[in-house]
Parts: structure tokens; C-alpha cells; sequence
């Protein structure tokens, strides 16, 4: 085979790759979901434990991922943090959710932006602060969740970080809903 030959065969290889990948993202995460609905269902941890035949231990760290991920968002926010995308600090904006490990930050107008563009599909600000709709190709991961952008997960790019959509729509609920967590 020629060079040529061997390039389209191993770009092709890798795309197949992207899209298994994506696919099984979206299996483990629609499992882990279907695994907490069957708990919020009434199903002790133990009763789907032996169901689907796993651990007891596994079942309960997908109940408590979720728990988390839901939570972790609502508590106070220190008025030293800044938003990760814009820059502004907490007491320069109307509202601040801090990522699940507080390394990252998303204030209101971001949030905002950040929905606008997932809606438009278009790039929305300035040169210093523009947010642009990943392409599916590019393998960056929200900074908020860790999740690679895929065939189900569109993720907004600013200047250094990444937010997905679902990240987008908790932080824009939780503003809207302003509740903390209790003794956060």
C-alpha cells in the first residue's frame, strides 16, 4: 500500500476510534443514570447490587457520584474567586458558581454567553474574550465535569477553559434557584 493509502486507512481508523469512544461515554453515563433512577425508584442499594449482579460498593459510588455532581455546585462562594472565563471576581458579578472542586469558576454574563452560543452555534465576543462552539473533532474535555466533547455533549471554548452544555444548564439553574448548600 502506498503512503497515501496508509494515511487515509489510519485517519480513517481514528475516527472510528472518536466515535467508539464517544459512544461509550454516552453508554456509561446514560448506565449511571438508569443505575440512580432505579435507586430514587425505591430500590435499596443492595436490591440493584443484586440485580445487575455487581458490587454493593459500585452501586453505591454511582448513587453518591451523582449525589455529588448534583450538590457539589450549591454552597457559599469565597469572594477571592474570580470567574475562570471572564475574570471578574465574585463581587463584580451578580452571581459565581464554583466548579465541583472550586478550581474553576462560571459568573452569570458567562453562563449567559456560554448559552447563547450553544443556541446560535455562532462565536459571541471580543478577541481577549470570545466563546466559540467546539468542533466535535477537537478532544477537549469541560473543565467543570471532565467529560470529552462528543456526538451528544457540545462544549463551549473561552479563552482557557471549557464548559458542556449540561454543566451550562446546572450553573444556569442554580443561579436562578440561588440555594446553597447546608454547612458548605
Amino acid at each position: 500500500m502506498s503512503k497515501k493509502h496508509l494515511l487515509q486507512a489510519a485517519l480513517q481508523k481514528q475516527q472510528k476510534i472518536r466515535a467508539l469512544e464517544s459512544q461509550l461515554e454516552t453508554a456509561k453515563d446514560d448506565y449511571c443514570k438508569t443505575v440512580r433512577d432505579l435507586h430514587l425508584s425505591g430500590m435499596s442499594l443492595r436490591e440493584v447490587a443484586t440485580m445487575l449482579k455487581v458490587s454493593h460498593q459500585r452501586i453505591h459510588q454511582i448513587v453518591e457520584e451523582g449525589n455529588k455532581r448534583a450538590y457539589s455546585w450549591l454552597r457559599p462562594i469565597n469572594p477571592d474567586l474570580r470567574c475562570s472565563f471572564c475574570g471578574l471576581s465574585s463581587e463584580q458579578v451578580n452571581k459565581l458558581v464554583a466548579g465541583p472542586d472550586m478550581f474553576i469558576c462560571l459568573c452569570d454574563g458567562c453562563a449567559g454567553t456560554c448559552s447563547q452560543v450553544l443556541k446560535t452555534g455562532m462565536q459571541v465576543g471580543t478577541d481577549d474574550n470570545s466563546f466559540r462552539l467546539l468542533d466535535k473533532a477537537e478532544r477537549l474535555r469541560c473543565s467543570f465535569c471532565d467529560k470529552l466533547s462528543g456526538s451528544k455533549r457540545d462544549i463551549v471554548a473561552g479563552k482557557e477553559h471549557q464548559v458542556c452544555a449540561p454543566c451550562i444548564e446546572i450553573s444556569l439553574k442554580h443561579m436562578k434557584e440561588n440555594k446553597l448548600h447546608p454547612g458548605a
